[in-house]
């Protein structure tokens, strides 16, 4: 019987090459991503931490949706397209998530290569 686990370990290499690249410059430097993705995790904290207080159902969504473009900048994934027919309060806060992540990731690049050179 042959097993797969060989595949199943090439795979598993693959995705931590990809994970541990720079989505901005490409760099392998582990700090890019280090650096980015601590603030990153901060603020999707913050989108948890203050959820409990918003007042409305629409409030409580926007809040998810930021949350969600944090992480999808995080994870290379462009997910916009699918907010479109959403309220527009909840497509704002996604691509500000967005935005805002891939803003993050660029400034800890940018961070590394200021302190390294």
């Amino acid at each position: 019987m042959n097993s797969l686990l060989p595949a199943w370990m090439k795979d598993l290499e693959d995705l931590k090459k990809k994970v541990a690249r720079c989505p901005h410059c490409g760099s392998l430097e582990p700090r890019h991503m280090a650096n980015a993705s601590t603030f990153i995790v901060a603020l999707i904290e913050r989108c948890r931490r203050l959820r409990p207080e918003a007042r409305t159902q629409a409030e409580r969504n926007a809040s998810r949706a930021e949350e969600e473009g944090l992480r999808d900048a995080l994870l290379e994934r462009d997910h916009r397209h699918l907010y479109r027919d959403r309220p527009p309060a909840v497509f704002k806060r996604y691509a500000m998530g967005f935005e805002e992540g891939k803003a993050l990731i660029r400034l800890a690049c940018e961070d590394v290569y200021r302190t390294t050179s």
